[in-house]
């Protein structure tokens, strides 16, 4: 039994050792097939994935390659609109941006450059004196700053129709005459930036650069509000760090003032807040916006990749272009050549002393093509015959307009109440007040004072189609008892080529900015030549046998009175003077001597007529001799 116990035991272990061997042989054969089938399908989706990998690259770079393509034809656009210039006939060269006075299309009569000034800063410089005119209680001067928005406006259409005519790819100029396409230096930029990556035969679809011109609410600019700011009359919400903010309404006085959107430079802009019609009452637009298509042809040898694939792409860009500095706006001249009154101690009284309210003016320009006294005076001035005070109005604004934005109106107020004549003058002293602005530095808008020595036979000139003015009847100063001849000289009341004459309504060199400065010591210096006479006692001359001087044969006679061909000025060393004939441009655009040094912009100055006895006095006031 034994045995045949060990042999069913034997049976069984090899039964269940072959078992086992065909169990394994079994795992064995099962596991070799699912490892390759394992292997393939995972090796399919690598393929897959490489493929995808492929194409998105592919897409991802055509994109990439388009978008920088389509963003540099952003910035040669906005770059261009930059520079297209218009003339308008009452402001003078304006564009989107300013530029300093250089360029072959901006030349004037004299051969010297003329400044193109930027819509944005002719709209804050009006912004600015409506605040300053009313901050002065200066209504005359609130006029003409009503007037000359009311001619910005239109101006404004005119440029605004211009730049949209530029991204139609109509041509248009530059500062030196040039023609400006816009639509043909996008595409140049377009072509020299596309990096060809994104397949084979990558091109841009002809027609579909296309360049339209609108805004971006909110951006910054570069023109700062009036200061100080308590008297800006600027919401926060319109302002951010002390400049305008573009496209966004700051009124004034029942008028709107909305300012585009540009800076410094050019830069690419936030195209989903591109707008062209945006909800304000008007505005300029400057920011340009390039959309374009590409397409390229896929590579056959990749399924799913064949065929033509087309990529759009949209960028923005914002004009720009630093300020012009305003480095030497012009001078405002205040003489009293003879000395002194009492009646006009400081420059408020020019507008509210009821003698000069009730002065009245004649008005001339000069003749065609050149300056007085070198040239002739022209016919009257149409339009107004304004007292002294509102001719003093005119030209004090003239003269603030072309301190820019920048002026300071807590300066200017200030000006007002400044005694004008120096404290140790009497009334035989002749002095020259010289205003001025700065225009660097902690000061700039500040106003700068100068009192000169003056000599009673040195007249300003007058610039070719800008305004002299004198009073018909003359001034008289109960405090000195003389009669005094009020003339005005405003040589920047025209700006540009199309109204304002040889020198395009840029102030004029003066050699009396020359003149020593007034200190105590020095006012009791004869100025009078051999006769030793104490000054601003007699007028320089008499002549023709009148009463009246220098400004009766300068002014008076030619202004009121038709000239005759016998009108000579009596000779010798006391014969007047204009203050320095102005010379013409050496090469054609030439940088003007007053965009670095300051020239005479305006002038009002009292000259005495000449000296007279008690009854002589009684005689002119009747007869006028």
């Amino acid at each position: 039994m034994f045995t045949k116990v060990s042999v069913k035991t034997t049976e069984y272990l090899s039964f269940k050792a072959s078992c086992s061997h065909r169990a394994k042989k079994i795992r064995s054969q099962r596991g070799g097939g699912v490892l390759p089938l394992l292997l393939v399908t995972f090796m399919g989706i690598l393929l897959v994935l490489a493929v995808f990998s492929w194409r998105f690259t592919s897409i991802l770079g055509t994109h990439q390659e388009q978008t920088t393509a389509t963003q540099a034809a952003a910035l040669a656009a906005a770059r261009a609109m930059s520079r297209i210039v218009i003339n308008d006939a009452q402001f003078g060269h304006m564009s989107l941006t300013d530029s300093a006075p250089k360029g072959n299309g901006v030349i004037a009569g004299d051969g010297y450059g003329l400044t193109v000034r930027s819509y944005n800063e002719i709209l804050a410089t009006i912004r600015l004196d409506m605040i300053i005119a009313d901050s002065i209680g200066d209504p005359t001067m609130k006029q003409y700053a009503d007037a000359d928005y009311q001619a910005l406006m239109s101006a404004k259409d005119r440029l605004t129709q211009t730049l949209l005519s530029a991204a139609n790819g109509q041509q248009q100029l530059d500062r030196d005459g040039t023609p400006i396409n816009v639509v043909a230096e996008a595409i140049d930029a377009y072509n020299s930036n596309v990096v060809r990556i994104g397949g084979r035969g990558a091109t841009l679809v002809p027609g579909s650069l296309k360049i339209s011109i609108g805004c971006i609410p909110g951006t910054r600019t570069n023109i700062q509000i009036p200061q100080p700011e308590t008297y800006s009359n600027t919401p926060a919400a319109a302002q951010e760090n002390r400049f305008y903010r573009a496209y966004v309404n700051v009124p004034y006085s029942g008028k709107d003032f909305i300012f585009s959107a540009i800076h410094d430079s050019i830069f690419l802009v936030d195209h989903a807040k591109f707008q062209v019609t945006p909800a304000l009452p008007y505005y300029v637009p400057s920011i340009v916006r390039a959309e374009a298509d590409e397409q390229y042809q896929g590579n056959s040898a990749v399924p799913g990749s064949e065929g033509q694939h087309v990529v759009h792409v949209v960028a923005c860009a914002q004009c720009g272009t630093p300020p012009e500095p305003h480095n030497a706006p012009g001078a405002l001249f205040v003489s009293f050549p003879d000395g002194k009154l009492a009646e006009i101690s400081k420059i408020a009284d020019l507008r509210t002393e009821p003698k000069l309210n009730t002065t009245q003016l004649a008005l001339r320009t000069t003749t065609p093509g050149d300056d007085y006294p070198q040239g002739q005076l022209g016919g009257t001035v149409t339009g107004f015959a304004p007292s002294a005070s509102q001719m003093w109005s005119r030209v004090f604004y003239d003269w603030l307009r072309r301190g820019g934005p920048t002026v300071n109106v807590k300066a200017i107020i200030g000006m007002q109440t400044d005694a004008i004549a120096p404290s140790f003058a009497g009334d035989d002293l002749g002095f020259l007040n010289v205003y001025t602005f700065y225009s660097t530095g902690d000061s700039k808008g500040w106003v700068k004072k100068r009192s000169l020595q003056a000599n009673p036979r040195i007249y300003g000139m007058v610039s070719d189609q800008q305004l002299v003015a004198t009073s018909i009847d003359a001034f008289l100063a109960p405090s000195i008892g003389y009669p005094f001849d009020v003339t005005f000289i405003d040589n920047v009341y025209r700006p540009g080529t199309a109204n304002g004459g040889k020198h395009g309504g840029e102030p004029l060199v003066d050699a009396r900015l020359n003149n020593p400065v007034l200190t105590s010591s020095s006012q009791n210096m004869p100025i009078l030549g051999s006769l030793g006479l104490p000054r601003g006692r007699y007028n320089s001359y008499t002549w023709g046998g009148k009463y009246g001087g220098s400004a009766y044969y300068f002014f008076k006679e030619h202004l009121i009175r038709p000239p005759s061909p016998n009108d000579t000025p009596p000779g010798g060393a006391n014969a007047p003077q204009p203050g320095q004939a102005q010379t013409s441009s050496a090469s054609a655009g030439g940088l003007r001597p007053t965009y670095a040094n300051e020239g005479m912009a305006g002038e009002v100055a009292f000259h005495k007529e000449k000296f007279m006895t008690p009854c002589q006095i009684d005689k002119y006031l009747v007869t006028g001799y």
